[in-house]
């Protein structure tokens, strides 16, 4: 009986732990240019996005977060990862909001730039 219950919730554990990022890395990729709120045109591969100073708590980004190797954020990035610099891979939607994805980092686009987290360079 103990077995099985230690079972069950190392299970529910696991598919906890798995969901966490789950739903905006199974969102499909978006390669057409965004447009901003303020007018601004993102496009892949020719837009470079560079963090600016973080905005939230204990030195850490409110709107950007670091990817592991399956595209999914794990966690906010931290005020270690300023002033990088990195060409937009490929954007994804959830819940009508459009997230922005580098090497390294997912960014909420609208939030990010409001919050002055990030600053989008163009590439000739």
């Amino acid at each position: 009986m103990k077995k099985s219950l230690f079972l069950i919730l190392l299970c529910a554990i696991c598919a906890c732990a798995y969901s966490q990022g789950r739903s905006i890395s199974l969102a499909k990729k978006i390669t057409t240019p965004y447009v901003t709120d303020e007018g601004d045109t993102i496009a892949v591969k020719t837009s470079t996005i560079q963090l600016l100073d973080c905005s939230g708590d204990n030195n850490q980004y409110r709107y950007v977060q670091l990817l592991n190797n399956a595209n999914e954020p794990i966690q906010p990035a931290t005020a270690k990862h300023a002033m990088k610099k990195q060409p937009v891979k490929f954007f994804k939607t959830q819940d009508d909001v459009m997230y922005a994805f580098t090497e390294y980092f997912c960014i909420n686009i609208e939030a990010a730039l409001y919050a002055k987290e990030i600053r989008i360079l163009k590439t000739k």
